[in-house]
């Protein structure tokens, strides 16, 4: 009979132990999913800023070269065209 109740008590010891390990776990995932989604937010953020600065920088040098813009259009064109003609 005491076997009997030690080896219950065992029982709801492990029991225990693996509720508690499950809450655990559930606690890390949670963290590190919501890490991994801030970070992921962050590496966005920057790549959106320097995306729109490379635009603006873009778009200035066409402001500035009209011309030279169209000549590298040209360029451009010509050889994708040959390129693509083989």
């Amino acid at each position: 009979m005491a076997s009997r109740l030690h080896r219950t008590s065992d029982y709801e010891t492990i029991r225990g132990d693996i509720a508690a390990l499950k809450r655990q776990l559930s606690a890390l995932f949670d963290h590190v999913s919501n890490g991994a989604v801030s970070g992921v937010e962050t590496v966005y953020d920057d790549l959106s800023r320097r995306g729109s600065r490379s635009v603006d920088a873009a778009a200035e040098q066409v402001r500035a070269h009209p011309l030279a813009t169209i000549a590298l259009a040209a360029a451009l064109g010509y050889a994708a065209a040959h390129l693509l003609r083989r």
